[in-house]
């Protein structure tokens, strides 16, 4: 269950001056699949998420 008080902007503002505000909130739309997490799946992942891909599917 997702935390109410959860702020988009606040948690991924760190990676303002890598990205634009524009580029963020295209990421944040952006749907991803992830096939198998050996060697370097599971440190893809990690990155997608701290990019703040908007959906990430693993299969």
């Amino acid at each position: 269950m997702p935390d109410p008080n959860f702020d988009y902007a606040t948690a991924f503002s760190r990676n303002l001056g890598f990205l634009s505000q524009e580029a963020q909130q295209r990421l944040r739309e952006v749907r991803v699949a992830i096939r198998r997490l050996g060697g370097t799946g599971g440190a893809q992942v990690q990155a997608l998420g701290a990019w703040q891909v908007g959906v990430i599917t693993i299969a």
